[in-house]
């Protein structure tokens, strides 16, 4: 609070971010009721949309197969249901490997925001990821050689 960096940018935006909370009602969004609608919201479709319409397990497994709208608003839950919950472990193995081998906390924190921008909708199921993904891994996996060879020729420092 004694730094001039805290009293004219970090006190500033608490203000803006308080009124903004204050202005758009956003607290009533985190009610009892509002909650208990989402529950009841995703119970609806997990058991109208999702079991109902399972009636084998490669259905579980593979994927349901069937001309049905899922809905997008729970994403883990349209993974599993498009592709099958192997395809969904699997996938998220792969994250949480990615996750554990981050380099640093900034490139963890981005894969970790991500997953977290999944549970709402499928952000990691969209064709744009579908390229990004492998690179990361890729990158992930030859970090430590690549780290090893920027040593042996004195450009790190490490």
């Amino acid at each position: 609070y004694r730094s001039a960096f805290f009293r004219f940018l970090i006190i500033p935006i608490i203000i803006v971010a308080i009124f903004y909370i204050i202005q758009n009602n956003l607290i009533a969004k985190l009610s009892a009721e509002y909650i208990g609608y989402l529950y009841d919201y995703f119970i609806e479709i997990f058991k109208i949309t999702y079991i109902d319409n399972i009636h084998n397990v490669f259905d579980f497994l593979f994927g349901i197969n069937g001309n049905y709208n899922f809905p997008i608003d729970f994403g883990p839950m349209f993974m599993i249901a498009k592709v099958g919950f192997l395809y969904f472990f699997l996938y998220s193995l792969i994250i949480f490997y990615m996750i554990y081998k981050a380099p640093d906390r900034y490139f963890r924190m981005a894969i970790i925001a991500l997953v977290i921008a999944n549970i709402h909708y499928p952000a990691l199921f969209y064709p744009i990821m579908n390229l990004i993904l492998p690179i990361l891994l890729v990158y992930l996996l030859n970090i430590r050689q690549e780290r090893k060879v920027l040593y042996e020729k004195n450009i790190i420092c490490n």
